[in-house]
């Protein structure tokens, strides 16, 4: 579980970098630890982590062939992902927030984080405001489909996914949703309904992506349109669900568009059930998670102390 406060994300980076398990493994792959302050740490190790990026540049919405699974630092990798909370999930750590956050992505990763979700709220955890679901119009892979068609038979994007599985798991507490999915390239896919049973709404939104040249809409375009679309409330509290491979980063990229507003964000990952027993991921996909929280941090307008994690 990842929490920060506006004005807190120095320290949670700082935390993070200075653990031992990363400098350990950076070592491991022939990295010389960076002396300097914080930012020049930062900027060098998320240079030298090119190393990590067996995606080579590409999206990680998408499905890549695994690397061999023979890998001599494989230990090392879990145990560093453990102490950098990418391995294993944790509970909220409150029992009330004015919104909740569904992070999107592929269907193998969506499902398990809706019905987490679900299961908190059902368990007594209170959402005062909204509970929605961010994602977008990313074209369904093939091997998506047989997960996602459980929900939407029809559908062709992530959002279709996401707003079929909000759909299935909330909305029988109320009246059916009217679902609308706009064609690829506007800004959002939208409902809201009351329900005697919850206090909160229930939305989902599909970002256009701030380089549609490039990519599909990323996890800090949903998070800029939830927040054009919401206003959130200063002082107001956002639980985010996501899995917990990809929480630090997520994490690191909503504080910089909530901080500025305001918004308390915490972070806590779903365990995925269908991933290997044990560690979850293979080792090169911590790794590549790591790069994406120095990356992330490099991105950080020049930060502020306090933070809790």
């Amino acid at each position: 579980m990842f929490r920060t406060a506006p004005g807190e994300v120095r320290v949670l980076i700082e935390d993070w970098i200075y653990r031992p398990a990363l400098r350990e493994l950076v070592e491991a792959f022939g990295g010389t630890w960076p002396e300097g302050d914080l930012e020049h740490v930062v900027a060098e190790l998320a240079e030298w982590s090119k190393i990590w990026d067996y995606r080579s540049g590409k999206s990680r919405l998408i499905f890549h062939d695994n690397p061999a699974k023979d890998d001599p630092h494989a230990e090392l990798t879990y145990r560093a992902a453990e102490e950098l909370g990418l391995l294993n999930p944790t509970p909220p750590s409150k029992n009330e927030y004015d919104y909740m956050l569904i992070l999107g992505g592929l269907a193998t990763g969506v499902e398990p984080r809706v019905k987490y979700a679900a299961q908190l709220v059902e368990d007594g955890l209170k959402i005062r405001i909204q509970i929605a679901g961010l994602g977008s119009y990313r074209p369904l892979h093939q091997k998506e489909l047989p997960i996602s068609h459980k929900y939407a038979p029809d559908g062709r994007y992530e959002i279709d996914h996401l707003v079929a599985m909000m759909a299935a798991f909330f909305a029988d507490q109320r009246e059916s949703p009217d679902l609308r999915t706009e064609e690829p390239g506007t800004t959002a896919t939208t409902w809201e309904m009351n329900g005697p049973d919850l206090e909160a709404s229930v939305a989902a939104y599909a970002a256009a992506s701030s380089q549609p040249n490039k990519r599909s809409a990323n996890t800090a375009d949903t998070y800029e349109l939830f927040v054009k679309s919401t206003a959130p409330e200063d002082r107001s509290k956002a639980l985010l669900i996501t899995s917990a491979i990809y929480a630090p980063y997520q994490h690191l990229d909503a504080a910089k568009i909530f901080g500025p507003k305001g918004v308390t964000v915490e972070t806590v990952g779903a365990a995925d059930p269908r991933r290997r027993a044990g560690h979850g991921h293979l080792p090169h996909a911590y790794r590549q998670e790591m790069r994406s929280v120095l990356l992330s941090s490099r991105r950080q307008d020049p930060p502020n102390r306090k933070c809790s994690t």
